[in-house]
């Protein structure tokens, strides 16, 4: 027996609403949970914010959230994490926390040269939140 390819889901034709279907796995699943359904109107039960592990996964759950008609941030906000470069573009442009990639570079290979140094020592990287419109200020 030949098994069909599941469909995916349409998000629109913007390369990266695709992407975000891919990993809007789980944000569907959380979007399902909380009994918001595309074309429904969302319940009094709407989660009051949701933040993601990563942007991609912050996209399809503003996607998800849209297509149930959920206002963001009006009823529920949205923070991803990693700022990628499209974060302000998206709608609501995301909140997210941006990580400091090139000091923390700099640190590991610091670390890793450094054959002296204590392997227990202690390397804090302070990220740092960049408010946009996916939150209420």
């Amino acid at each position: 027996m030949v098994r069909r390819p599941r469909p995916r889901p349409r998000l629109g034709g913007r390369p990266g609403r695709r992407r975000a279907a891919a990993s809007g796995a789980a944000a569907r699943g959380l979007v399902g949970r909380a009994r918001l359904r595309p074309g429904r109107r969302a319940g009094p039960r709407s989660p009051d914010g949701v933040f993601c592990g990563n942007d991609l996964t912050a996209l399809g759950v503003l996607a998800a959230l849209r297509d149930a008609g959920v206002a963001v941030p009006g009823r529920t906000q949205v923070v991803g994490f990693d700022d990628v470069a499209g974060a302000g573009f998206f709608a609501p442009p995301l909140t997210t926390v941006r990580q400091p990639f090139d000091e923390l570079g700099h640190r590991c290979l610091r670390v890793l040269l450094d054959w002296d140094a204590d392997p227990a020592a202690v390397h804090r990287i302070e990220p740092e939140l960049v408010l946009r419109g996916s939150t209420r200020r």
